[in-house]
């Protein structure tokens, strides 16, 4: 998948993915400790991932600001201020920028310690 359709598909189809996983993780969906772990393994590798997903969005606005591709629909708040661009994306690059450092934390420090110490885990018969 190239391009902005393929990007939103391929966005999408994440989304279904992720959601039919809490469908799958409803009560009787695991057997024993591991179904976490081959769980865990998948989600720490797809949240190592985000981090550059959302690099990649706010490069994208960032060049797109650059090359004057970017403009704003309506003004932000109040008949005073006027749409502004710059801020917008500013806005938008920061919030991803912690999108991308929650996202490298949730996979570094979370996700793989939970898999890691699962890797240990059995269940009693």
């Amino acid at each position: 998948m190239t391009g902005t359709g393929g990007a939103v598909r391929a966005a999408d189809e994440v989304r279904a993915a992720v959601r039919a996983v809490v469908s799958a993780l409803a009560p009787g969906g695991l057997r024993g400790p591991a179904d976490v772990y081959d769980v865990l393994g998948p989600l720490a590798d797809a949240a190592a991932v985000l981090g550059e997903v959302t690099e990649r969005l706010a490069g994208f606005l960032d060049a797109e600001l650059q090359a004057d591709r970017i403009g704003v629909d309506l003004p932000m708040s109040g008949p005073a201020r006027l749409p502004d661009p710059l801020a917008s994306v500013t806005t938008a690059t920061a919030a991803l920028d912690q999108a991308r450092r929650h996202a490298d934390r949730l996979a570094a420090a979370a996700l793989d310690a939970a898999h890691e110490t699962t890797s240990r885990l059995h269940r009693r018969e």
